[in-house]
């Protein structure tokens, strides 16, 4: 799914970071306002891929949690950093040295030129 006009935060997409004992993994944080057109297409394919790995009992397990969770988001510090009226999600993936560009994802303009700068990709931008 192409998600269109959402914002970006927390990015990690041109070089893999990683937290604690963590493996490295190329991330971002997408952040999507309630109103937004594409939220219940969106809700519809989480469900169809918890359906589709769990079976239909999937949808009735409570601790079978959606990544797409409704803010407000608070920081470790107790920091607002999504503010109610919205949805985020984080998306990744995980850096491997056998796979093609080590799995870092490929990023694109809206001209399909090759992203590889943070001054074109980074926390608070608009994406597609």
């Amino acid at each position: 799914m192409k998600l269109k006009n959402v914002e970006l935060n927390f990015v990690n997409l041109l070089k893999p970071s990683s937290f604690g004992e963590q493996k490295p993994k190329y991330s971002v944080m997408v952040v999507i306002p309630e109103d937004h057109p594409q939220v219940e297409e969106l809700q519809s394919g989480i469900n169809e891929a918890k359906v589709e790995q769990w079976g239909s009992k999937a949808l009735k397990m409570p601790k079978l949690k959606s990544p797409l969770k409704k803010s407000p988001y608070i920081s470790g510090k107790g920091d607002t950093v999504i503010p109610e009226g919205f949805y985020y999600m984080t998306i990744s993936t995980a850096y491997n040295e056998d796979r093609a560009n080590n799995g870092r994802p490929v990023l694109v303009d809206a001209k399909l030129n090759p992203i590889d700068s943070s001054l074109d990709i980074y926390s608070g931008c608009v994406a597609n």
